[in-house]
């Protein structure tokens, strides 16, 4: 179970969020808060795995406070305001950072890789999603494509594949024939070295 607090001012579009989640029987919403000042008092109280949170809530200080009481907790940023409005340098390694055109089952597949990642055999790493829609639209890899590629290239086997993915083996097989099409490669160690080569996924 993923133990969740939703974090942003405006109401309609946290509690659109929530009301997305209800539908997730893996996923659990310990809160949700409108300001930054309700997230680090609930952090301080309340056990939870991964804290999704606005652009418009988010700031260095806090995401300080949370991993001084929580260090183990991962963070999402999602773009409620435009991520420019964000100073750049508060935004720490370990923060992953959602594109703009974020959708929902894009949400829900980074919640899910980045709540469960380390937590198997493969090594850990964090997931900042925003550099594979970059990196991979020339090829025009869907984001989770390009998830599927970068555990291509730890090592997973399509079983692996298919837990972190919530995806039967099948679904796998299937999004491994598109990504073998759209990278004009014909097996999994040449989508590998191509991806390794052409930097399509983060280092």
């Amino acid at each position: 179970m993923i133990r969740l607090i939703i974090a942003e001012h405006l109401t309609l579009l946290r509690e659109g969020i929530a009301a997305l989640f209800e539908q997730e029987e893996d996923i659990e919403i310990i809160g949700s808060c409108e300001n930054w000042l309700e997230t680090i008092r609930l952090s301080r109280v309340a056990a939870f795995d991964l804290l999704l949170i606005g652009t418009s809530v988010y700031s260095l200080e806090m995401y300080r406070q949370i991993k001084r009481k929580q260090p183990q907790v991962k963070i999402l940023l999602f773009p409620s305001d435009n991520l420019n409005t964000i100073n750049i340098n508060s935004i720490i390694n370990d923060v992953i950072v959602l594109p703009n055109n974020v959708d929902s089952n894009m949400l829900l597949t980074s919640i899910r890789i980045s709540s469960y990642w380390g937590s198997t055999s493969l090594e850990h790493h964090y997931l900042p999603v925003s550099t594979w829609t970059e990196k991979s639209s020339c090829y025009g890899l869907e984001i989770e494509e390009a998830l599927i590629l970068f555990l291509l290239t730890q090592g997973a086997s399509n079983y692996s594949i298919s837990r972190y993915m919530f995806l039967s083996e099948r679904a796998v097989k299937n999004r491994l024939t598109a990504i073998y099409k759209k990278l004009s490669v014909k097996s999994r160690t040449k989508a590998v070295i191509k991806a390794i080569r052409e930097n399509l996924i983060p280092s």
